[in-house]
């Protein structure tokens, strides 16, 4: 049981990496946008991530589309 709980940690862990390296080249894509812009893009990545959170809370994953 221990091993699986680290294999899930780790698996975690390599996918909290990939999300931040996709969000800092996010970051470099907007780097020449005015500062509202950016502002606006980063709510709504905010918004999405908490819908997608209480989502996977709730059992729901999958619930929150793309589009």
């Amino acid at each position: 049981m221990a091993n699986d709980a680290v294999k899930v940690i780790d698996t975690a862990n390599r996918i909290a990496v990939m999300a931040e390296g996709s969000l800092a080249g996010l970051e470099r894509v907007m780097v020449g946008w005015p500062a509202e812009f950016r502002a606006i893009l980063w709510e709504a990545v905010a918004h999405t991530a908490t819908l997608r959170a209480e989502a996977a809370r709730n059992g729901d994953v999958g619930s929150v589309n793309n589009g």
